[in-house]
């Protein structure tokens, strides 16, 4: 592991916060982890409220993880990776929080994924968990690939296939789609259905929706044909989302996110191969970007 802290007496802070959970680490400057905490979904796009509240209580259980106080964080040198930080406005009103770190540097959770990786070298990763998305980093500059989000983006995220799977239940329930295992599966699992599954889940959030992403996993696996199709248009978007990522000549490429496990074996063959384990945790990668940032900015002084 590189060593890039800056102070032995400095306190790291590194969050990752997605669409269903944000984890919080507290490290020391040669990244021994000495707390851990979770909280729900941080993604400010989505909610901005509950964002730094989920971050507020990751960071709380972190620190009394680690046997510290909330005073503590006054000597806390924060490193925050967020869903929905790459949209320019909601970057802004998200940094604009008055945090009580002594420094805070935040970006996106794409791009502590990056870090974390491939240990603050460059390289690419590719998100597959309530959304999706990629991202390369190589000399400096990121370019980050479909992280748009619930509705424009995320083809084979959680929240994806469980809308894609309530719609190939509702088809079939009105004799306009082939008929599916699924219908039993999605049924149960939100006790509901037919019209009642639109009351239920019209105003799902996207990581409701992704609890039904394994249901469909499950029956693909099982050879349900329906379930199978949505996994494979899934999975045919995350093999160009790596054929795009890969034309920035990363030299290492990683997947993260809660479904890359089920994903991987659908996945081209050439694609997977290509595939090598992350180096460290996203929480991890912001604790790096921390170190990054509050270095330059003590060089800068």
């Amino acid at each position: 592991m590189q060593d890039l802290g800056v102070s032995e007496d400095t306190i790291y802070l590194g969050v990752d916060g997605g669409g269903t959970k944000c984890r919080a680490i507290l490290t020391t400057a040669d990244r021994r982890v000495i707390g851990t905490g979770v909280a729900g979904p941080a993604n400010p796009f989505l909610g901005q409220a509950q964002a730094i509240d989920s971050i507020r209580t990751a960071t709380d259980a972190a620190i009394s993880d680690a046997g510290l106080h909330r005073d503590d964080l006054s000597r806390v040198v924060a490193g925050i990776g967020l869903a929905g930080l790459n949209l320019p406005e909601v970057h802004a009103a998200t940094a604009d929080w008055q945090h009580p770190f002594a420094h805070m540097f935040m970006t996106t959770d794409l791009e502590v994924g990056c870090y974390g990786a491939h240990d603050g070298g460059d390289g690419a990763i590719i998100v597959v968990g309530t959304g999706s998305s990629g991202c390369a980093i190589v000399g400096g500059k990121s370019l980050i690939i479909s992280a748009y989000g619930f509705m424009f983006g995320d083809i084979c995220g959680g929240a994806w296939i469980g809308v894609e799977a309530i719609r190939a239940v509702l088809l079939a329930n009105d004799g306009l789609g082939e008929k599916t295992s699924l219908t039993e599966a999605v049924d149960r699992s939100i006790s509901a259905t037919g019209n009642a599954i639109v009351e239920k889940m019209a105003n799902a959030r996207p990581s409701e929706l992704a609890r039904l992403a394994g249901l469909v996993f499950e029956a693909a696996d099982a050879g349900d044909a329906v379930a199978t199709e949505i996994i494979r248009r899934g999975a045919k978007h995350v093999d160009a989302v790596a054929a795009r990522l890969w034309q920035a000549k990363p030299p290492a490429m990683s997947i993260l996110g809660g479904l890359r496990e089920l994903i991987v074996p659908w996945l081209d063959k050439e694609t997977a191969s290509k595939l090598t384990p992350p180096k460290y945790s996203p929480e991890i990668g912001a604790v790096v970007y921390a170190q990054h940032k509050y270095r330059k900015l003590l060089e800068a002084a």
